[in-house]
């Protein structure tokens, strides 16, 4: 999740009933690969707030265009959702089409529970001051009494790592520990000049993922240090680094050889490197009770960071039910 803005296409929207929430499957408009990707976002009403999103399909030198989610197929009580669109080179500049495929359907499915999925939801300030997600406004039967959308934070307990703030919603910790630092894509270049592309996940102090095409094989990630193992080519590979913010630095041991490398994170897919992140201050009022507030403030406190609202006008269903 960047600050960057996504012009949505065609698409679809459905409620979800794993995550509670309307889910929008969509196409951006003339994106890097013309129309061949494709964005998933949440919100709590049909017309949303539809602010933040996460791509989770991109075709390189080929158009997949009017995807649509098909809730009949959702399996596990919609964990796993399913949605289709067209494929075509048609547009797409590519000299070569998919055999028996092209200009045909091509379905593809999407774990909901997938870590990479976790996005932002809106956090609402009523009136009288108090700081509520949907599942609260809704609970209180209080969609009246809504004044604004603040910003936005997670839901609580979606992700390790995060500072949970009056048990009301989850924020980033102010200062990101180097771990943390490791989901996303890397562009890493060797010693010897070469280069290569790694993509790794961390979970817990597992790690996983992909290096120069090569499955990650026994990683794992502590107190900033990362280390996995990589079998190139029939060489058994051991790879050490250092993470330091956005930068890894390490070596390549195997083959009687010590290599080194350096890496830079991609920003567009590491997500606490957003734009959109703003630090979130708790302040006491004179009456009782605390204000949530982005702008540093005399005597308030900062505990977190959460993502900005960008919309200027919250558009909202209030009386939307699901049947």
């Amino acid at each position: 999740m960047t600050d960057a803005a996504v012009k949505p296409h065609a698409g679809s929207v459905a409620w979800n009933a794993w995550r509670r929430r309307w889910v929008m499957i969509v196409e951006e408009d003339r994106g890097p690969a013309d129309n061949g990707e494709i964005w998933y976002a949440e919100a709590d009403t049909p017309p949303g707030p539809w602010v933040y999103a996460r791509k989770v399909v991109t075709h390189d030198k080929y158009t997949f265009y009017n995807p649509v989610h098909h809730p009949f197929f959702d399996q596990e009580g919609g964990r796993l959702i399913y949605f289709e669109g067209t494929v075509s080179n048609t547009f797409s500049g590519s000299q070569v089409k998919i055999p028996a495929y092209d200009y045909n359907q091509m379905m593809y499915r999407l774990a909901l529970d997938d870590p990479r999925l976790v996005l932002p939801v809106a956090v609402y300030r009523l009136k009288g001051g108090r700081f509520l997600l949907r599942e609260g406004v809704e609970a209180a039967k209080a969609w009246a009494d809504v004044e604004g959308i603040p910003f936005f934070a997670l839901e609580p307990g979606r992700r390790d790592g995060t500072v949970p703030v009056a048990g009301l919603f989850d924020a980033l910790p102010v200062v990101i520990p180097p771990d943390d630092w490791l989901d996303g894509h890397w562009t890493c270049h060797e010693g010897n000049g070469s280069t290569f592309e790694m993509s790794l996940q961390r979970e817990g102090e597992a790690v996983r993922g992909y290096a120069d095409g090569r499955t990650v094989q026994n990683g794992r990630a502590r107190g900033g240090k990362l280390e996995f193992d990589v079998n190139f080519d029939g060489t058994p590979l051991r790879v050490d680094g250092t993470i330091n913010g956005a930068r890894l630095e390490g070596a390549v041991h195997g083959g009687g050889e010590v290599g080194t490398f350096e890496c830079q994170a991609d920003v567009k897919t590491t997500w606490l490197r957003s734009g959109a992140l703003v630090p979130l201050y708790v302040q006491r009022k004179p009456g009782g009770g605390v204000e949530y507030i982005t702008e540093a403030a005399p005597g308030a406190t900062l505990v977190g960071r959460v993502w900005r609202n960008p919309v200027r006008a919250d558009i909202l269903d209030r009386n939307a039910k699901v049947r």
